[in-house]
């Protein structure tokens, strides 16, 4: 802050404005952590669904349809794999988001475009996996959460460049003056 009043109300006002964006951002990217963990919930729960209606034989092995051992030509085993592979990958998009949301203050930029390069990579991985099945209104959800994050972050950048040539400026003038 500035000893002159008539910037000093400005810089804070400023500094207030770029804090409440820098919030948004942080609340996008935990919610996009919640996000990822219901799909890996979704999945999961539809992968213990599809276990209890079918009867595996004895020599497939004991236990859940997780710890079975399917033949590799099975198509149930195929699915199984894949909702597996997305019940790893949205756990682990989930857990880098809440890790992100935590440092978002100090690099929010950083943090922001990361989860949109993960959301990309799980678009794409889910796209590969599930054969086209990703429309789905958690995706569509996390797509609109992560928009309105990089909208913030991206305010919340705009304003700190801002704010640094204000200051910029008023040091030339003081030099200018002096």
């Amino acid at each position: 802050m500035t000893s002159d009043p008539s910037t000093a109300s400005h810089e804070h006002r400023v500094a207030l404005e770029m804090a409440s964006h820098i919030k948004r951002a942080r609340i996008a990217l935990v919610l996009s952590g919640i996000l990822y963990a219901w799909a890996a919930y979704g999945s999961y729960d539809r992968i213990m669904g599809m276990c209890r209606a079918f009867q595996f034989p004895a020599a497939w092995g004991e236990g859940s349809c997780l710890s079975i051992a399917f033949p590799p030509d099975d198509p149930i085993g195929r699915l199984v794999a894949r909702y597996l592979f997305i019940i790893v990958l949205a756990g682990i998009a989930a857990t880098v988001n809440l890790a992100f949301a935590a440092i978002a203050r100090k690099r929010l930029t950083i943090a922001i475009y990361t989860a949109v390069g993960i959301f990309a990579v799980y678009t794409a991985l889910s796209l590969y996996q599930m054969a086209g099945l990703l429309s789905t209104w958690v995706w569509w959800l996390t797509a609109i959460v992560l928009g309105l994050g990089v909208q913030a972050a991206a305010k919340a950048n705009q304003l700190h460049k801002s704010r640094q040539l204000a200051k910029a400026r008023l040091v030339a003038d003081a030099s200018i003056s002096a």
